[in-house]
Formats: structure tokens, sequence, C-alpha cells
């Protein structure tokens, strides 16, 4: 069996994370996960941009293209790029649906690389994160540390 990818977030990033997932609940967070272009065996995730969604719900959000165009020419200014993409599942499973997986092959392609950070939150205000890569099309989770 091959060994998972592994992911690093910065502590600045991880608590990004966490605090969007957990102040947004019960509706759906979404971020920009931003760091520099790796040719390693690992990406690093510095920080995190508010993805502005245009229909954010407890189950589904669509997220805005204006600010991805500006959230991407932000990161590439600083020598950085979004690198996926991180949401929640307010009082869901941290686990792509249908609808990720959808949304990533219309938005990426088979073969775009995309990361994906999925944080469950309940009620008890509990995370359960996952990290998946797009690769030809489907997810492969990931292993992530915070660095």
């Amino acid at each position: 069996m091959q060994d998972r990818e592994l992911v690093l977030f910065e502590s600045f990033a991880w608590r990004q994370l966490e605090a969007m997932a957990l102040d947004s609940w019960p509706q759906e967070a979404s971020g920009w996960l931003i760091g520099p272009r790796s040719q390693n065996a690992f990406e690093r995730i510095t920080r995190l941009d508010c993805a502005e969604s245009s229909d954010a719900r407890s189950d589904f959000f669509v997220l805005n293209p204006v600010h991805y165009a500006r959230a991407q020419f932000d990161a590439r200014r600083q020598g950085q790029d979004i690198l996926g993409i991180f949401h929640s599942h307010p009082n869901g499973a941290a686990h792509p649906s249908a609808t990720d997986l959808s949304w990533s092959r219309s938005m990426f392609g088979r073969d775009r690389g995309w990361l994906e950070i999925i944080a469950a939150v309940n009620e008890h205000r509990r995370l359960d994160l996952s990290c998946w890569r797009l690769d030809d099309g489907v997810y492969r989770q990931c292993n992530f540390r915070v660095s």
C-alpha cells in the first residue's frame, strides 16, 4: 500500500481554519488554502483566505468567481498560489460528498491536484478534519500535520 501524501499547515493557517469552521457553525464555512506551489512530496499551507459565498447555507455554498480571481492575484503577488479549498460540513461527516466531488471536477477537471480540507463541526463545537486530493477525478485521502 502506498503511503499517503503529507500536507503541512503552518500554525497560523491552522488557527484560521479552526476559527472559520467554529465561528460559521451552523452555516458552512469556506476558504482558499494558500501556500507556495511545491515540487516536494508535500504541500505547505501558510494561510487561508475566506471564500465569499454567494449562497451560504448550512448544507451548501456557491463560491464567488470574482473572489477566487482576487485571492489568486493576491497569492501570486506574494509568490504563492491557491492550493485548494477548505469547507465545513455542519453536523456532517469529514468526508467529501458527491456534491463536493462533482463541484471539484467541474471547476478543476480530473488532474488538477486540488486539495480539499473538510471540517465536520457539531453542535458541541467539536471538529473532525480530513484532507483530500483530487487525483484523476477521484479523491485520495492525505495525512496532515501542524508545524
